[in-house]
This record gives structure tokens, C-alpha cells and sequence, in this order.
């Protein structure tokens, strides 16, 4: 499955474990969490690095304050805009796509910000109210880049934040969020479903109707296609 929606795009099949250097990592790459880690609960985990067979390298970025701001200014890497939903080597395009969405609207935005709360760690309150705690520790590439998602210009930032708890959330893993759909995305992020179309065999009259009709009233929408035969 593959979605594309504002910010949404393809990406490499490479996913990750979450995990803490105590765990057993597995053949597989999973992570054996039976061992509570430090702070008493599976959260713990999340406090250092995360295991990834493709990258290796950790980071801190605690030194930059990844709270969203409510702006429109598409230079500052924690605006609240689409451009700075940006997807990286996870294939969760779904889920950018339903953020970038999110940010695309006054409403959306405002929910954004008060979801995301911290500095240098970060809470971030989902629909359902669960609150899920991470670092600022983050994998970069060969290049010393994200290897995950940031800003447009590369930059760490509240999707960094947002992407890494939406991981935790689901599995306790990055793989855990590739593939899927940007309506599962919402109700994770709202805690309300989303209004499904599906489109076979779609004229481009057909797709054009459906969308604008959504932003015509001011609600974020996604484009998903389904990859498979």
C-alpha cells in the first residue's frame, strides 16, 4: 500500500526496531522487550537509540527546541506548514500525507500544536489521549543527515518528534508504520475516523470533484493509491 497526499511520497522499504542496549536483538532485528528498561515501563526503550539494521549511526539533537510553532513562515523549520512534513526512509507517506494535511488548516494546525509539548523531550498527546514520551536522539545517514523524517530543508523538528512517537505508538517501531492508510493515520492523531472514497478505474474529473469538495470545506485530505495487483 502507498498513499501520496501534501508532503506524501515513495520511499525505500527499510523500517526499524525500537530498542535500548540491553535488549537482545534477534536475527530478525526485533528487540526482545521483556526487560522493562529504565524508567519502569516500555517507554524506556525509546530513551537512547533505536536499533536499525540500516543505520547505525545516533545523534542527539537536543539542542534544538522542536516545539511547532503556529506560523505560515515556510522558512522556519518548526512552522506548522505542509512543506516542512517531509518523509524519509520509512515508507510511511500515509502518515505524512495525513499531517501535511493537517497543517494545511487553521483547525489542523491548532491540533498539531497543542499535541506536542517538551524540549529536548517531548510528550506527545494522540486523539485517544494516550501520551507517548520520546528523546531527541535520532539516526543519521552516511552524510550525517535524518534518516527519518524532518523538515523541507532537513532539518529536525515537531514531524521528527511526531513520526518517532506515532512509531512507538504503534509497535515500538519504525517498520511497525510502513505501509498503510492516511485515514488510520487520522484517527490516531484526532482520535476520529475519516470519510473513505474509493475511486476504481478513476477519470481525472472523478479525483478532482472528490478533492476539491474537501477543501472546499476546509478539511484535510489525502490521496492514497493501492499498489498491489
Amino acid at each position: 500500500r502507498g498513499a501520496a497526499g501534501p508532503g506524501g511520497s515513495g520511499a525505500p522499504n527499510q523500517g526499524g526496531q525500537g530498542g535500548e542496549g540491553d535488549g537482545t536483538v534477534h536475527p530478525d532485528g526485533s528487540v526482545d522487550l521483556a526487560d522493562p528498561g529504565p524508567t519502569g515501563d516500555t517507554t524506556g526503550w525509546w530513551f537512547w537509540s533505536e536499533f536499525h539494521p540500516a543505520y547505525t549511526n545516533v545523534e542527539s539533537r537536543a539542542d534544538i527546541d522542536a516545539s511547532p510553532v503556529d506560523s505560515t513562515d515556510a522558512n522556519d523549520p518548526q512552522a506548522l506548514v505542509p512543506a516542512n512534513v517531509h518523509q524519509g526512509a520509512v515508507g510511511d507517506c500515509y502518515f505524512a500525507a495525513a499531517v501535511a494535511s493537517m497543517a494545511s488548516t487553521p483547525e489542523g494546525r491548532q491540533l498539531l500544536a497543542n499535541m506536542v509539548h517538551g524540549d529536548g523531550t517531548y510528550t506527545v498527546r494522540f486523539g485517544d489521549g494516550e501520551e507517548v514520551t520520546v528523546d531527541s536522539d535520532v539516526y543519521v545517514n552516511d552524510s550525517g543527515g535524518l534518516a527519518y523524517g524532518g523538515a523541507r530543508d532537513g532539518s529536525y523538528n515537531w514531524f521528527s518528534v511526531l513520526e518517532k512517537a506515532y512509531a512507538q505508538r504503534t509497535d515500538h517501531s519504525y517498520e511497525a508504520i510502513e505501509g498503510g492508510w492516511s485515514s488510520e493515520a487520522w484517527k490516531s492523531l484526532v482520535g476520529d475516523g475519516a470519510d473513505t472514497h474509493q475511486i476504481h478505474s478513476p477519470s481525472s474529473s472523478d479525483l478532482t470533484s472528490a478533492l476539491v469538495k474537501d477543501m472546499d470545506a476546509d478539511h484535510p485530505a489525502a490521496l492514497a493509491v493501492d499498489l498491489h495487483d
